[in-house]
């Protein structure tokens, strides 16, 4: 009904967060830039947290999308980690990031903080990007503030988005 009273090709108001359809308000693009600014000059952490429905996900997607042609990114993203234990998130993002797992926790830690290493001897610059971060639990939430041990003197080796 709208597409035909509309003139529309196809249906913009869908449940799915499509980033084709985002309108930056001043709120959104201020999100937005500062997201870049953090993972672009490698400054910790941040965290984009607000009500549901405001455009957090496509937010989300859209950086993913500006960030997937930077030959110095390497991005991954989490869409609503409901693992049940930090190994088995930290085994899920080294899968996504083509790290291999150990049996030992501690080795897997060894094995991310090796990759990470590398990537930065190469320039390039490991972005984890979590969407619903919400359904994180305390102890993933400890494992993400372990990943920012990883690090030069001047700059992570990781850059990490949480969106909630």
């Amino acid at each position: 009904m709208y597409k035909d009273y509309f003139g529309l090709a196809e249906l913009p108001f869908r449940i799915i967060p499509d980033p084709r359809f985002l309108w930056y308000s001043e709120q959104h693009l201020e999100a937005r830039d500062k997201i870049l600014y953090h993972i672009t000059e490698s400054a910790g952490p941040i965290y984009l947290l607000a009500d549901v429905g405001t455009g957090k996900s496509t937010i989300a997607r859209r950086i993913m999308q500006e960030l997937a042609n930077d030959d110095k990114k390497q991005v991954v993203s989490v869409f609503a980690p409901k693992l049940t234990t930090s190994n088995a998130f930290l085994r899920f993002v080294m899968d996504e990031f083509g790290v291999k797992t150990d049996r030992a926790y501690s080795s897997s830690l060894r094995n991310f903080e090796n990759f990470l290493v590398t990537q930065h001897e190469k320039h390039i610059s490991p972005v984890l990007i979590i969407d619903e971060a919400q359904n994180m639990t305390r102890d993933m939430l400890l494992l993400i503030q372990h990943f920012f041990n990883f690090s030069t003197n001047t700059e992570f080796l990781i850059q990490i988005a949480m969106f909630a």
